[in-house]
């Protein structure tokens, strides 16, 4: 079955209706013969001369399997699967004399075994006939009859005899070659168990395992499939083949079997190494098996059974003839029931089914900003490689470097909610007012989530970090980067200038593959690190262990798992006052050899000048990271009352020790990305032997914006910053706000951080680990990793075009029981927005100023005041984003007198006060046909206003950069330099400051004292002089210098004569724009030609809608609407 299944998709998780006895149903085809269920003998039709005990050989060793003809191995290797079972190839049986075996060959269980409990919870009552009972069942896995080969008999009769309370494990691992089928059915087992297991047809599919020691940490290849169909088994193998299902666009069967590759959805595959499997059987005490002789046909002992209700599966009784007399006129039907099994086997084709683009139609992008090439209308041109190709797993044996970063479906399977099918921690039911919304919106009798997944994994994977790998605006950027920007090469044409910039981009970005490629292709001998580039990112696997797949499934991944918690904080030290103490030489650890040399690049600060150390050191995401043996967290500390971290669950999986480490209750955690200090780069000469490098700047500064504000701890990992107290007086860490773990009203989350299956809360199994080491506990101050800001465009595209982006649009565990990652993300940063960002408020002003056309005060004046919430400049990051106030002012039938920072339907800011609406200045850096404005030389944009009277001026709280002008030199660029370039939205241009007025934080503290805070972190002044406000005059709201401390306002007066209107009542609003039109335009003319800017062509062009009033007109509010209303 082409699917993610997770372990909830085994387990009848919603209830299932009464039917006739399973077992008696007769099978599809081809399996409905007298030789259907039956192993074939012989050859095996249409494949030239395979045999069973073939296709078994061939199976045991899945890394051995090569590609052919135009097959990658994996894609060859699910055919022989398949093949294998669709010939019940696994239902060869020994010979069996006076119960022993008499050869060799397969066994089985005694019978079809329930799993877990399966009871009565209910009738319910459609319009006729006698009412229907409902059950619900909460099992490992839906009924099975479990099938070993000689090789896994062998181990399991040695050491598994059915005693597991002294049992050791042996110091024989299970060998390399088993293999153990799972053939699972319909609830409940009780009432076939007296039918032979060769009768039966696997109705649930079949879960496999093959043992190869040396393919990965658990030494297991897993596997769900589900037998294919059709007329015969040739056919059926055929079907499966070629990716025929009912599922796809225009099906030609009704199979429901593929092949994962290539792939024809977006969630992880059905089948592999490193297989979400393990979040239970990481829970066996040996060998990642629960396997015990007392299962076998041949064992003396006895499974473990259940409580099973299922009397009314078997018993025939009347109905009484007559009818109570109805006193209703409207009956009501009985609920329909949802086949939870069913739903969760074939989501991902389920979704991949649905429309996944809306139909072309020129939108905003050709009617307002760009039309010299056609926007893409076929989706499936500009879409990413798939997600089901992101797969990275941790290597057999003591872990080393070369598994130092790991994919995130490696943690999914724990991390992600409902991964086993009977706990759902880390979730909490939808609000009434959500699920309503939900079924409105969806439309007739629907089927809507009802679960919250809070989990770690669901609210990381569509966050920005978690779709950073697959981010269509940063790709975009990337390709303006390297197209226009900074193309060329140097050192006589041996080196190249993009290839710098996409390494330097995509080691955070990208950040696990790029590191990783660093790591494995790493020449110690010349200490050369390669770089790692856009192309790198594209590569899809052809073999089990190829490597640049590797890298490029772990840079897709995004700002993954491995790539925080693997955090190495010996960086993370308070620079010393006193000279000679620091840069002590340490030699780096392999892994880190190359993340020293990106210390070394982007730690300067231009000739002449010392370099960053300490902390510092550690900016533009050049933390060193910790031995892949290990993974740090924020629990199981000295203080936590739960305890230590239960190691065993992880360690048996992935072979890493879970620790704890104060570093993620830090901001120091976030402060290495979040603070981003870049080369400046000019026009280089191709024969130069470097690049024209022509000097440093500090693009993006929230980490240090927060460390000068009143939400400062004045700590680095608990050491005092300047060597004594110097806490903010609204001290919180980055966590408290964009890893929220307290409710509103301010009480701890509380939660398990993992769903494994446990001792205690499960029903019982053979050779589990002890409840000790495997029972986790409730953990105070469970962190949703939410890790958002107001990059709602982003996670709109993900919400609407996961398929674009390459992604499935559900959880991998929860699937369609829980509302969707990108629809909580979306959630999050709408309450992010609404309630913890800024506000905004208006008043009638109390003096008006004095209008210099008429000599008079203006008949018209009000002060609006914005006052930033958050802990660091607002808007903050990238410097593209912005932020503005719309100011309108209405008469008494609602209609609009007058208005500043008015919008067209691209979010370009417009006159208001003329019909045509034209575009004010700074709003248009390229015609539609990509020329330049005639005043671009000009850097034309708005300034920062203390006063408004005209509607083509409007407030906007941006950051705006300059090129470097031709032929320039180093003097000319750097944090005091006079613009001299054009405006530019590239991120190694940045030469000088045109603008900044974004809103200081509370407490954003005078420059003497942010020099000192900057001296700590191991940086030099610019740091402190960078984040200095730019061409906001003599205002006061921006004087840091003053004797009243900032308080992160703005406050402006609007001021507007209106002869012969009389103003009802004013509204100011706060609209932000995470990729303003301006920014948009810049992509699609300086990267043309290139897909990724195809791509995000395509998705801004279709993005808004209808169905998305919270980005219409391509702006999000921030805070409520401030209203004054006129005395009438």
């Amino acid at each position: 079955m082409k699917t993610f299944i997770s372990a909830v998709s085994m387990v009848a998780f919603a209830f299932t209706a009464q039917a006739e006895v399973w077992c008696d149903a007769t099978p599809p085809s081809p399996y409905n013969t007298a030789t259907g269920l039956m192993p074939t003998e012989g050859t095996i039709g249409g494949t030239s001369g395979t045999t069973c005990e073939e296709l078994e050989l061939l199976l045991e060793k899945p890394s051995a399997t090569q590609p052919s003809t135009g097959k990658s191995a994996p894609e060859v290797y699910e055919n022989l699967v398949s093949q294998f079972f669709i010939n019940m190839c696994h239902r060869r049986l020994a010979p069996i004399e006076n119960g022993k075996p008499a050869g060799t060959g397969w066994y089985r269980d005694k019978y079809v075994r329930q799993l877990g409990p399966d009871m009565a919870t209910g009738v319910t009552f459609g319009t006729s006939g006698s009412g229907i009972w409902q059950t619900s069942q909460s099992g490992f896995h839906s009924p099975a009859v479990i099938w070993y080969n000689q090789i896994a008999f062998d181990w399991i009769s040695e050491y598994r005899t059915g005693d597991d309370g002294g049992y050791t494990p042996p110091a024989v691992p299970m060998p390399d070659g088993a293999i153990i089928v799972k053939e699972m059915y319909s609830a409940p087992a009780t009432v076939c168990q007296d039918r032979d297991p060769m009768t039966l047809y696997p109705t649930s599919g079949i879960a496999f395992m093959v043992r190869e020691a040396e393919a990965t940490q658990d030494g297991w290849y897993w596997g769900y499939y589900g037998l294919a169909l059709g007329k015969t088994k040739a056919d059926a193998q055929n079907n499966f083949a070629t990716q025929n299902t009912e599922y796809a666009p225009n099906p030609d069967t009704t199979n429901t079997s593929a092949n994962d590759w290539p792939p024809l959805y977006w969630g992880a595959p059905s089948m592999g190494f490193g297989q979400y499997c393990l979040n239970c059987h990481a829970s066996a005490v040996d060998n990642s098996t629960f396997s015990s002789m007392n299962n076998l046909q041949v064992g003396t002992g006895e499974p473990h059974s259940y409580l099973t209700n299922s009397w009314f599966d078997k018993q025939v009784l009347s109905d009484p003839v007559a009818v109570t007399p109805s006193l209703a006129t409207d009956p009501s039907d009985g609920a329909d029931i949802t086949n939870g099994h069913k739903l969760r086997v074939l989501q991902s084709a389920i979704d991949a089914s649905q429309p996944v683009a809306p139909p072309p139609v020129k939108g905003l992008i050709e009617t307002y900003l760009y039309d010299k090439t056609p926007v893409p209308t076929n989706a499936d041109n500009v879409s990413m490689i798939s997600a089901t190709y992101d797969t990275a797993t941790a290597a057999a044996g003591e872990l080393t470097d070369s598994s130092e970063y790991l994919t995130s479906d490696q943690c999914a399977g724990c991390h992600d909610a409902g991964g086993t099918g009977m706990q759902f921690d880390m979730t909490q039911p939808l609000t009434v007012a959500e699920h309503t919304r939900l079924k409105e919106n969806a439309g007739g009798d629907a089927s809507v989530p009802y679960l919250y997944n809070f989990s770690p994994y669901a609210t990381w994977r569509t966050s920005p970090m978690g779709l950073a790998g697959r981010d269509p605006i940063f790709y975009a950027q990337l390709a303006s980067e390297t197209k226009t920007f900074h193309p060329g090469t140097y050192d006589n044409g041996a080196k190249s200038v993009p290839s710098f910039v996409e390494n330097t981009c995509l080691g955070c970005h990208g950040i696990s593959g790029q590191r990783q490629f660093q790591i494995d292709t790493y020449d110690a001998s010349t200490n050369t690190c390669k770089e790692f580039t856009r192309d790198d990112v594209n590569v899809i696997p052809t073999t089990f262990d190829d490597l640049d797949a590797r890298h490029a499934a772990l840079a897709r991944d995004g700002i993954n798992c491995t790539a925080c918690h693997r955090m190495d904080f010996s960086g993370a030290t308070v620079a010393s006052n006193s000279p000679g103490t620091n840069g002590v030489e340490v030699t780096p650890a392999p892994r880190d050899a190359c993340v020293e040399q990106r210390q070394e690049i982007f730690s300067q600060n231009g000739a002449g000048k010392p370099a960053n150390t300490n902390f510092a050191a550690t900016f533009t995401g050049s933390f060193k990271v910790g031995p892949a043996t290990d993974i740090n967290g924020p629990f199981g500390g000295p203080t936590d009352p739960a305890g230590p971290i239960k190691t065993v669950p992880m360690q048996n999986a992935l072979g890493i020790t879970p620790k704890y480490h104060e570093g993620f209750k830090d901001s120091a955690v976030c402060g290495s990305c979040h603070t981003v200090h870049l080369p400046v780069l000019g026009k280089t000469d191709p024969t130069s032997p470097d690049m024209n490098i022509l000097g440093y700047v500090y693009e993006q500064t929230t980490y240090p914006e927060w460390a000068f504000s009143a939400y400062r701890s004045g700590k680095l990992l608990g050491v005092d910053l300047l060597g004594k107290p110097d806490e903010g007086s609204k001290s919180e860490e980055c966590q408290g706000c964009h890893l929220p773990s307290k409710t509103p009203s301010g009480q701890d989350f509380v939660s398990k951080i993992a769903g494994i299956q446990e001792r205690t809360n499960f029903p019982v199994t053979d050779y589990a680990e002890s409840a000790a080491s495997i029972d986790l506990p409730y953990r105070t101050g469970f962190a949703k990793h939410s890790l958002v800001g107001l990059n709602l465009f982003l996670v709109e595209m993900a919400n609407q075009f996961p398929s674009v982006l390459g992604i499935p649009a559900s959880s991998p565990m929860l699937v369609s029981h829980g509302l969707d990652p990108a629809g909580l993300t979306k959630l999050a940063m709408l309450d992010n927005a609404r309630n913890a960002t800024a506000t905004v408020s208006v008043t009638k002003s109390t003096a008006a100023p004095n209008n210099p056309k008429t000599g008079k005060p203006y008949g018209n004046a009000y002060d609006v005041t914005v006052a930033n919430q958050t802990g660091h400049k607002f808007p903050s990051g990238v410097g593209f984003r912005r932020a503005f106030i719309e100011f309108t002012a209405y008469d008494a039938s609602d209609t609009v007198l007058w208005q500043s920072g008015a919008v067209n339907p691209a979010g370009q800011i417009v006159n208001a006060g003329d019909t045509s609406r034209d575009p004010i200045t700074g709003e248009i850096w390229w015609t539609k046909q990509c020329a330049r404005p005639a005043n671009w030389t000009d850097r034309p944009h708005q300034p920062h206003y203390q006063l408004i009277t005209a509607q083509d001026q409007a407030q906007i709280y941006q950051e705006l950069a300059s090129t470097p002008p031709a032929n320039a030199t180093p003097s000319q660029c750097g944090h005091a330099a006079t613009p001299e370039g054009v405006l530019t939205t590239s991120f190694l241009s940045i030469c000088a400051e045109v603008k900044d007025n974004r809103l200081y934080p509370s407490g954003f503290l005078p420059l003497a004292h942010r020099k000192e805070i900057a001296k700590a972190l191991g940086a030099q002044e610019d740091l402190a002089e960078d984040t200095t406000a730019l061409g906001v005059g003599s205002d006061p709201d921006y004087n840091t210098e003053g004797p009243n401390k900032v308080k992160g306002e703005d406050s402006l007066t609007y001021a507007f004569d209106l002869p012969g209107a009389t103003v009802a009542k004013v509204t100011a609003r706060l609209l932000y724009q995470a990729t303003p039109p301006y920014y948009l335009q810049d992509r699609f003319c300086t990267g043309e030609g290139s897909k990724d800017t195809d791509r995000l062509l395509y998705l801004a062009e279709n993005l808004v809608s209808d169905k998305t009033p919270e980005i219409k007109d391509w702006v999000l509010q921030v805070g409520a609407t401030a209203l004054h209303q006129e005395a009438q």
